[in-house]
């Protein structure tokens, strides 16, 4: 099998990015036409799929259909839902990418908030009707206790309840051993299963009764004739926004980076310019992108400065950097550049405001970034064949470091989703980011964003420091909708529900909750090993 690093790197990717639990919402899948690489890579997945065999899920079934689910007699394993008979009194567990995919949110409002209440009422609690937030797997409320405010999040899937109470334990470990470490995840009070009144899943009223489940559309309906589900309840501390806390876009930014996904303030890119273009950001990833012996050559070259050109390569290349950075950010202020979907209004301050000159062609901030580390790339090996009459080393710094320079600077600007120093972590690492790790050496620029993460690194370090191995743990699905803040402003892992709390039977290694992503963190593995 004859297929590139940048192909097989590429298939990776998009099989990956379709399996991972990355996010709060479920992902609609379509069908769009396929250009000339896809097409190719199409023809590269026939070799994956012969090598790693038919069932691996990450290789794409393009070409034959997917046969009919059969009914499996785990209770909490993925099944068909036919003319809305249930076979148990739980939510069946179905992959995210199901046309028959259920969740929390498919029971009726009126249900979940029953349910709520008589837990409520049992702990002396006054639940809000309306709820405040809601995910792929819970639906959130605010609460009223003796003690204050809390939020109860009420879910229709064990596994995620597991997650919390093993994060219950090791927070309560931690708060001992390692206190700081502790102030990174949530205070979990408790954690109990609750039951519906009697439901029955039914189809919308309007639509056709179909042979399957359509995703989102089907919900638990109070039914006399049906029968009660299981769900669970989590009550824990309540926790604000980074926006409520005053923090704003540009910590979010130091958090999460931009992926040019969301609208950002002109400050909030900026920040991230700053970060990203900072010297001490392209030395270490260069460093850590390079290896040894190639770096080795670099350092060697940027000592040997010809007679008469005074400062030596890495000094010149920090001004060229500060150049760089500081035209970056003038295109920002003075409006060639927009965000993404932003609102383009006039402001009171222009230096400031979202703006765009009619009279220059708007680029989006992916595409400044993407230039801006090309015009970065090219300057540095036009220095080493300049000062050096290296030729040869110039043009393996073009061909060898150029992607793993870039990767490396990107990822080391952000807080990773999962920590790549575990496997699982590393593996999910290389499916989004091209590489398994971000230089070592590389802080991040916000000492709030460094302290987070700090925090979150020394968790992996619980089951060493309490002599209890049963008690290693490692954060997970680190993304915006999940740090939070306390009142005292430190930042928190507010959502614990894919955490890294199992070990693996066969491997050894740290993986969420669930067989799910066990298989998939195998098959990654596998992948990420040919590379």
């Amino acid at each position: 099998m004859k297929i590139s690093k940048t192909t097989l790197h590429q298939i990776i990717k998009e099989e990956a990015l379709t399996l991972l639990e990355v996010g709060t919402e479920p992902m609609t899948r379509y069908a769009k036409r396929k250009g000339p690489e896809e097409r190719r890579r199409d023809k590269d997945r026939a070799a994956v799929r012969d090598m790693l065999g038919p069932d691996d899920p990450l290789v794409t079934k393009t070409s034959q259909k997917e046969p009919e689910p059969q009914e499996p007699v785990d209770p909490d394993k993925t099944i068909k839902v036919d003319h809305g008979e249930e076979t148990h009194g739980r939510v069946p567990a179905r992959g995210h990418g199901s046309e028959d995919f259920l969740t929390t949110t498919n029971f009726n409002k009126g249900v979940l908030l029953s349910a709520l209440q008589r837990y409520a009422d049992e702990n002396d609690l006054k639940v809000e009707e309306e709820p405040i937030g809601s995910g792929m797997y819970s639906v959130v409320y605010l609460a009223y206790g003796p003690e204050g405010d809390e939020v109860l999040k009420i879910t229709a899937h064990k596994k995620e309840i597991d997650a919390y109470e093993a994060v219950k334990v090791r927070r309560d470990a931690a708060t001992s051993e390692m206190p700081n470490a502790a102030k990174a995840l949530p205070r979990v009070y408790d954690t109990q299963r609750l039951s519906t009144e009697p439901v029955r899943l039914r189809p919308p009223p309007s639509a056709r009764f179909p042979g399957h489940v359509p995703q989102g559309e089907w919900t638990y309906q109070p039914d006399a004739e049906g029968k009660p589900y299981d769900l669970w309840v989590v009550r824990m501390e309540k926790l604000q926004t980074l926006e409520e806390a005053g923090y704003g876009e540009e910590i979010r930014s130091d958090i999460f980076g931009y992926s040019g996904a969301r609208v950002a303030s002109p400050q909030a890119m900026i920040r991230y310019v700053e970060n990203l273009f900072s010297f001490k950001n392209f030395y270490t990833s260069l460093e850590s992108a390079m290896d040894e012996d190639f770096f080795e050559k670099i350092l060697s070259a940027t000592s040997a400065v010809p007679l008469g050109r005074g400062k030596d390569i890495m000094t010149q290349m920090e001004k060229g950097i500060a150049e760089l950075k500081q035209d970056l950010v003038s295109k920002i202020k003075d409006g060639t550049l927009v965000p993404p979907d932003a609102q383009v209004k006039k402001g009171e301050d222009p230096q400031w405001a979202l703006v765009a000159d009619p009279s220059k062609n708007p680029v989006m901030l992916t595409q400044l970034l993407a230039q801006g580390l090309n015009v970065m790339t090219d300057h540095f090996a036009s220095l080493v064949k300049d000062y050096t009459d290296n030729e040869a080393l110039a043009d393996d710094l073009e061909i060898y470091a150029r992607q793993p320079l870039h990767n490396k600077m990107t990822a080391a600007v952000k807080i990773p989703q999962y920590d790549p120093r575990t496997e699982y972590g590393a593996a999910v690492y290389q499916s989004n980011m091209g590489v398994t790790t971000p230089p070592e050496r590389k802080d991040l620029e916000s000492q709030v964003a460094q302290t987070f993460l700090t925090r979150l690194r020394e968790l992996n370090k619980l089951g060493q420091a309490t002599d209890d191995p049963s008690l290693e743990m490692s954060y997970g699905d680190l993304h915006g909708n999940n740090v939070m803040v306390r009142e005292n402003g430190e930042l928190v892992a507010a959502d614990v529900g894919l955490f890294l709390v199992d070990r693996d039977q066969s491997t050894g290694a740290l993986v969420p909750t669930g067989l799910r992503e066990r298989k998939i963190f195998e098959r990654m593995s596998q992948l990420a090993g040919l590379i």
